[in-house]
């Protein structure tokens, strides 16, 4: 514009989930983030539907302001100890302000007037809850299953056991895991029925006692130093966004250590006690210092958003603080994800449940499941052979440069693609008997980077 007024037009990724719900809801979670004081851009236009009748663009849109600011990334490693509190602590304001608000429903958030099938008496403002906008709710079959916004934590909970047993049902199909070895064996969908029963006999159980922690709250699903903008040259926060995904859904699923300041491979602390640097940190040559700075960094920003957690959202605090909430999150977690081979993860949850039934369950109340030995030491050996694999593909990762679930930044794109090939044709040439074709089309189906139908 002549003026200098910028803005920005955000297209969904074609593959994104669910395309037309994920636009509406941003576009709804912007206005009512805007409407209690959240620094968020200004959303000016928007279609969720790429209906060329109504929508001569061809595809979902959103025209919102561009913030005047730059990507908390582009400082985040050099920000003093005091800059990194202070963005801890308007973190956790602007968190403490969102979770105050409880929401009608679980689900994610939707304006009154666009296409959502939502009756209009559940309606605030000019807000409704509608269906969830998290991606593994429409992967792939799902997308055409019924899916309603959920009024209690247990209808919520329930609704994952429900929908997962009705596409396992309807389409699920014995298939190997996406990654795997030769010994890996077929994976039955009806296996992943059996534990989703179990998952389902246990809700009333594991559903925690505390009111607060069942109640519709909305959160960020994924805070990190590239969605969070800060006005150049201070520590002063001009907005967030990539809201797409953003879901209602009760605290104790929620609670947890933004991305930005979590020290991921670590337990939580059990104080909040200032991490310090080792005895012998004056010792070590500059390189060894350069190597312990950044876990110290990473444990000294995680205790700034705990000590402001503690402080500024005591509720929140405590619903990170409450009985077994990983083991809990982790179980919810594991069985939210579609068939897709593999029942490992969700198995373990159970076990760990049933191991720990006494401190979770009201006092008193019989576990309605349980493992045998030999399903347990069965249950063993496949952990043992996931975690190798997991090692594995982590290490290839590494090597390429790509980071969760295969993403990589565009500019990277072709050096990872060339340092995949490079990989995968030392793979190939290592596997015994590599100079048949049989051998050769057999491996390749283990190779855990390519796209498999099978």
């Amino acid at each position: 514009m002549d003026d200098g007024f910028e803005v920005i037009a955000r297209l969904p990724f074609p593959k994104t989930l669910p395309i037309s719900y994920a636009t509406a809801s941003e576009v709804a979670t912007l206005r009512f983030l805007k409407k209690i004081d959240v620094p968020m851009p200004q959303v000016y236009a928007w279609r969720s539907t790429a209906s060329r009748e109504s929508n001569p663009v061809g595809a979902e849109f959103i025209i919102m302001e561009k913030l005047k600011g730059e990507e908390l990334a582009k400082s985040w490693f050099t920000l003093s100890s005091t800059q990194r509190f202070d963005i801890a602590r308007r973190v956790v304001e602007i968190e403490n302000r969102i979770f105050s608000h409880t929401f009608p429903k679980h689900g994610s958030l939707y304006l009154l007037d666009d296409t959502v099938d939502t009756p209009s008496d559940e309606a605030f403002d000019s807000f409704v809850v509608g269906p969830t906008a998290d991606d593994l709710a429409w992967y792939g079959e799902r997308a055409s299953m019924k899916l309603d916004p959920w009024k209690t934590a247990e209808s919520y909970m329930r609704a994952i056991a429900s929908r997962g047993i009705e596409f396992a049902k309807r389409h699920g199909k014995p298939r190997y895991p996406d990654v795997r070895v030769a010994e890996t064996p077929l994976g039955y969908p009806e296996e992943h029925i059996d534990l989703l029963e179990k998952y389902e006999m246990i809700i009333p159980s594991v559903l925690p006692q505390d009111d607060y922690l069942r109640l519709p709250k909305l959160r960020h699903p994924d805070l990190h130093p590239n969605n969070t903008f800060v006005k150049p040259g201070t520590t002063e926060i001009v907005g967030i966004i990539d809201w797409q995904h953003a879901c209602i859904a009760p605290p104790f699923l929620q609670a947890g250590i933004c991305p930005v300041f979590s020290r991921e491979d670590e337990p939580l602390p059990t104080n909040l006690k200032r991490p310090t640097l080792p005895d012998n940190y004056s010792g070590p040559s500059p390189e060894e210092k350069e190597i312990a700075d950044e876990p110290h960094r990473q444990r000294e920003v995680q205790h700034f958003y705990l000590l402001c957690t503690s402080q500024m959202a005591r509720e929140h605090w405590d619903a990170l603080h409450s009985n077994h909430s990983l083991t809990r999150q982790h179980l919810v977690e594991q069985a939210a994800v579609p068939w897709r081979g593999e029942v490992s993860a969700l198995r373990a949850s159970l076990i760990n449940i049933v191991d720990y039934w006494h401190e979770i369950a009201p006092a008193g109340t019989p576990c309605p499941i349980g493992f045998s030995d030999k399903e347990r030491e069965l249950h063993a050996e496949r952990e043992e052979e996931a975690k190798g694999l997991a090692e594995f593909v982590s290490a290839l990762s590494d090597v390429m440069g790509i980071g969760e679930q295969g993403w990589v930044q565009s500019e990277d794109f072709d050096e990872a693609m060339k340092k995949h090939d490079e990989l995968k044709a030392q793979w190939l040439a290592s596997a015994e008997g590599a100079e048949s074709e049989e051998v050769r089309n057999e491996v390749l189906q283990w190779w855990p980077f390519d796209v498999k139908d099978t």
